[in-house]
Parts: structure tokens; C-alpha cells; sequence
């Protein structure tokens, strides 16, 4: 197998964080094996200013950031005992003092009227299907590619199986016997 051309797609800070793994990787020639790691990578790294030295944000901006993932991050239980996010965003150009940036503006999932709610559902949506298209990019690279020639399965993508199977109880009913268990060979 030749080397793989790299095109990394550029993402913020990225070209930064490339050159730290690097300056760790020369620091660290004698470490085995290709994995790494962002704990002993950040160790090694943070005290050294001239490799890494964020600019500050402000108070305000660190605290919008907070808000924001509090918002994603709380969980309600519906009337029917389901766990569910309780805050959904959908997406705005807003202009900034800085110029025009994307916000998110987040809905009450309860209160959100059909629209707004096909807006986030639309968008979470296409984000898991950015995530299984890029599992199957990678999947299919590491097959043509990897250096051992092994062979995987094919990942079914079909999550239907897998959410059926989730609605299921996870405990029997008191008073079967394991005998009466649907399902269980003798």
C-alpha cells in the first residue's frame, strides 16, 4: 500500500494543533505504536507558550458559550416516561460587532410551533447523515488501505432494528420462570 495523500479539510485551529502533534512527535521520537494521545500531547504542550497561547475571550462570550451548551445539554422527561432533549436550535445569521456569525436560537421542544420544529429535526437529521456518510468514507478507506489487509463486515446503517430493539423492556415480567421466557432454547 503507497501512502495516503493527505487533504485535511481546515477547520479552526486546526493547522495549529497539526504542529503541536508534530513538535510532540519530535519531542517524543521513541513512543510506540500510532496511537495518540491528546492527554500526554496537552501535558507536554500547554506549558509551553510559543506552541500554544489562545487569545482570551471575554467574559461575555465565555459565558454565551456556557448558556449555549446548557441549553443542549438539559434533558426532560416527557408524559410518557421519555428521556428528551429539552432545548432544540435552529441556526440565524446574526450580525456582530465582529461581522455576520451563525447563532443558534434555541426552542423549548414543547413550544416549538411545526416549522421551527421541522427546522431542528431537518437539521439534527442531516447532521447524523454527515456522520454515517463520513463512517462509510472511513470505513471504506481503512478497507482499501489498511497495512494488515484485514476485512470488516460492512456497518449496516439501518438504525430502525437497533430503535425497535430499544423500545423493548429490559426486565421480565415478576412471576415468569425462566422456562416460560420467550425465546430460550432448552
Amino acid at each position: 500500500m503507497g501512502a495516503a495523500t493527505a487533504v485535511a479539510r481546515v477547520r479552526r485551529d486546526s493547522k495549529q494543533m497539526d504542529f503541536i502533534f508534530a513538535a510532540y512527535k519530535k519531542a517524543h521520537p521513541k513512543e510506540e505504536g500510532p496511537d495518540i494521545s491528546p492527554d500526554a500531547v496537552a501535558d507536554w504542550a500547554a506549558p509551553q507558550t510559543d506552541l500554544w497561547n489562545p487569545k482570551p475571550i471575554s467574559r461575555r462570550d465565555r459565558l454565551r458559550r456556557l448558556l449555549a451548551r446548557s441549553l443542549q445539554e438539559k434533558y426532560i422527561t416527557d408524559e410518557q416516561g421519555r428521556e428528551v432533549r429539552a432545548n432544540h436550535p435552529i441556526f440565524r445569521d446574526v450580525l456582530t460587532p465582529e461581522g455576520v456569525k451563525r447563532r443558534a436560537f434555541y426552542y423549548p421542544l414543547f413550544d416549538a410551533p411545526g416549522p421551527i420544529a421541522r427546522q431542528f429535526f431537518s437539521w439534527r437529521r442531516n447532521h447524523a447523515l454527515g456522520e454515517v456518510v463520513q463512517l462509510n468514507l472511513d470505513f471504506d478507506s481503512w478497507l482499501d488501505n489498511n497495512k494488515f489487509n484485514d476485512t470488516l463486515v460492512r456497518p449496516d446503517y439501518n438504525f430502525n432494528i437497533d430503535l425497535d430493539e430499544l423500545k423493548q423492556p429490559t426486565e421480565y415480567l415478576d412471576g415468569l420462570e425462566e422456562d416460560e421466557v420467550e425465546g430460550e432454547d432448552e
